[in-house]
């Protein structure tokens, strides 16, 4: 339509037409290289795109939320991408928090999120990584805390899967600095 999304540096600009009309199309197209003209780009990798696993993802399927990832409240600065693995379709999410302990802390959140909403609520380890696993009813959401992160998948159908990938993102994912 006439919405745009744009990556620059260390900005991400967002333009959303309230109608995909060939005029706003023009305007947005116009505004966004405006924008994008006078933001500076120092060459850092973005560390939510360059930790998310490139294997089985789909293309332009990444998201950013500065806050209120998954629609949840304490889910900030935190990046999504979708994958296609076995054949199941999934979204892996990296969060990162101020540090080990903001990051402990939104565990906590959303360990207590999944005990309301969810069937149940398990921790576990699998090959010494410490998993949240959460029964959702119709699918399962694993988490994990890594230093000042928080990652995992969600909305994953096999459970088996989501906590495979779970430890496969923990082992792929390097802390920002």
């Amino acid at each position: 339509g006439a919405n745009y999304y744009i990556w620059k540096g260390q900005y991400y600009i967002q333009i959303i037409a309230s109608d995909t009309t060939a005029e706003l199309q023009r305007k947005g197209l116009d505004v966004g290289r405006r924008v994008a003209a006078v933001l500076g780009d120092d060459g850092e990798v973005v560390w939510g795109l360059e930790n998310l696993p490139q294997e089985d993802r789909v293309p332009g399927s990444e998201h950013f939320f500065l806050v209120d990832a998954m629609a949840l409240d304490f889910m900030r600065n935190t990046y999504t991408a979708e994958y296609v693995k076995s054949g199941t379709h999934l979204t892996a999410f990296l969060s990162r928090r101020d540090n080990a302990d903001t990051a402990g802390d939104a565990v906590d959140r959303y360990e207590q999120y999944a005990e309301r909403y969810g069937a149940s609520v398990e921790r576990l380890s699998v090959d010494g990584v410490q998993l949240v696993v959460c029964d959702m009813g119709d699918n399962h959401d694993v988490l994990f805390r890594k230093l000042s992160l928080v990652g995992g998948v969600t909305a994953v159908d096999d459970r088996d899967l989501a906590i495979q990938t779970a430890v496969e993102l923990h082992s792929q994912v390097k802390v920002p600095r």
